[in-house]
C-alpha cells in the first residue's frame, strides 16, 4: 500500500516568485519550499497516494516519495491515517528534496519597514 500524506493543519504559507514560504505560528519555525516541493505539499490532502501525486505532477515516484518524506520529517506533512506506518524519514535536509529549513532570526530585534530594516543595530 502506497503511503498517503496530509498537510499539517496549523501551518500558514505564502507563495513567492520561485518558492513557497511555510511558517508554524506556534513555534515560529520557517521553511522554504522549491516549486516542486510546494506543488507536492499542496496536493497532499490525505486522499492521494504517492503514485497519484507522481502522475499528477508528471514526476518520478521516487522523487515525489523523497519530497514527501522530507516534508514529513520537517513536520509539514503527517500520515493521512493512523494505521499507516511512517516510512523511514530522511535524516537532515537535502537541497535535492527542495526543502530548506530557515533559521530563526538571531541578534537584536529588527522589524521590516517599507524602507528596509529599522531599529538599533
Amino acid at each position: 500500500m502506497s503511503a498517503k500524506w496530509k498537510r499539517t493543519d496549523e501551518l500558514v504559507w505564502e507563495e513567492l516568485e520561485n518558492e513557497t514560504l511555510v511558517v508554524s505560528p506556534r513555534s515560529g519555525a520557517r521553511w522554504s519550499l522549491s516549486a516542486l516541493a510546494a506543488k507536492v505539499w499542496k496536493l497532499c490532502d490525505g486522499k492521494r497516494s504517492i503514485a497519484q501525486l507522481a502522475s499528477a505532477l508528471s514526476s518520478a515516484r521516487g522523487e515525489i516519495e523523497a519530497v514527501c518524506e522530507t516534508l514529513a520529517s520537517s513536520g509539514l506533512l503527517r500520515p493521512a491515517t493512523k494505521s499507516e506506518a511512517l516510512a523511514p524519514l530522511v535524516a537532515g535536509f537535502s537541497g535535492a528534496s527542495g526543502v530548506r529549513v530557515l533559521g530563526l532570526a538571531g541578534g537584536g530585534r529588527r522589524r521590516p519597514t517599507p524602507r528596509g530594516n529599522s531599529g538599533p543595530g
